[in-house]
């Protein structure tokens, strides 16, 4: 045997070793996506940010709904923890997914994803007296009434088949989601005191909380929201706004 037929066969040999292990990869991430849209089921951790408003007398608050960072930390996932990842999935319908879906950004982990929890309810108050078509709000009373969310949720579009719905607003909720394009949320927008627990299940990393017009809310005040999870666990975050002095 020459050296150039050596060498052919060596090449030969590297090549059948590379696809092999490649079309291996793919096939545990092909029988993932074939079962479940949910690649990833994120840990709740929700936490309140603040951005300094174009108008000083707007206010918009950010829920971050799950664990977020450079080191992404999982409640399950397919390769790790595959019982609660199936557990997971059946609790919420996701197990008939058929398909192939694009890896859309140069972060895969961030897509596709879910809290592993459910909200059930939502409640804000702020530390000053708040006014609305004359009614007195005194600090500490709850304002569900006067605030609005926005929040997404995968719920419908799976429950639709993994289609989307024609009433259904799939627009970004925020410029981060437009950078990770987190296709199939619904992004829907109500008030926190008409939230139901059906709302609030496969929600999306972010919710966005704005108080309704004509509030009278001071420009300065400490906010609490607190999140109750399907277990009846109250999530507590809170926030100081200031808009003349906020850092960002």
């Amino acid at each position: 045997m020459n050296r150039i037929s050596r060498k052919l066969i060596a090449l030969l040999a590297l090549v059948v070793v590379v696809c092999g292990l490649w079309l291996q990869g793919c096939h545990d991430l092909e029988y993932v996506r074939e079962e479940s849209y949910v690649l990833y089921w994120r840990k709740a951790k929700p936490e309140l940010a603040y951005r300094r408003p174009a108008n000083l007398s707007t206010f918009t608050a950010y829920i971050k709904l799950m664990f977020w960072g450079r080191e992404p930390e999982f409640a399950a996932t397919y390769s790790q923890n595959e019982a609660k990842y199936r557990e997971l999935c059946t609790k919420y319908g996701d197990t008939k997914f058929k398909g192939v879906r694009k890896v859309l950004t140069e972060h895969p982990a961030y897509e596709y994803t879910s809290t592993d929890l459910s909200f059930r309810a939502m409640d804000v108050v702020i530390d000053k007296d708040v006014t609305y078509n004359g009614e007195s709000y005194p600090a500490g009373t709850s304002l569900a009434s006067l605030a609005q969310v926005t929040y997404t949720t995968l719920k419908r579009y799976v429950d639709n088949g993994y289609k989307e719905l024609p009433d259904a607003d799939y627009s970004a909720i925020t410029e981060v989601d437009d950078r990770m394009f987190l296709y199939g949320y619904e992004k829907v927008t109500k008030l926190m005191s008409d939230i139901t627990p059906e709302d609030l299940q496969m929600v999306g990393p972010f919710a966005r909380i704005s108080w309704i017009s004509k509030s009278k809310v001071p420009s300065v005040y400490d906010m609490t929201l607190t999140l109750t999870d399907e277990y009846g666990v109250e999530h507590v975050c809170t926030l100081h706004v200031d808009p003349y002095n906020i850092e960002y």
